[in-house]
């Protein structure tokens, strides 16, 4: 299955990429402004995609954080990043269920 990730895309682009090189306060805030926006279009699209992929476990997180040159951790997963850094801060501790 393809999925939609523009907005998972944009977010990991401006703010996780090497290029952006923004320190993890940096990544913080931004979430946390993500979080309250008045204009909720961002983060609706954002749980969207993010429920999405994260219940599809033929999802390919390290392809995409390749694809996107996303700067994390050798050897680090990606989708616990994306729970963690992303998931958590914007929607809270309960994940979306894989489905098989």
């Amino acid at each position: 299955m393809t999925h939609v990730t523009a907005y998972i895309e944009n977010l990991l682009e401006t703010t996780f990429s090497a290029n952006a090189a923004e320190s993890d306060a940096d990544q913080r805030a931004y979430i946390d402004e993500v979080a309250v926006r008045p204009d909720s279009r961002q983060r609706d699209g954002l749980k969207a995609e993010l429920q999405a992929t994260l219940s599809d476990p033929h999802f390919d997180w390290d392809a995409l954080f390749d694809r996107m040159d996303v700067a994390i951790s050798p050897g680090e997963p990606a989708r616990p990043f994306v729970i963690e850094r992303i998931w958590v801060p914007l929607f809270g501790r309960k994940i979306p269920d894989v489905t098989r």
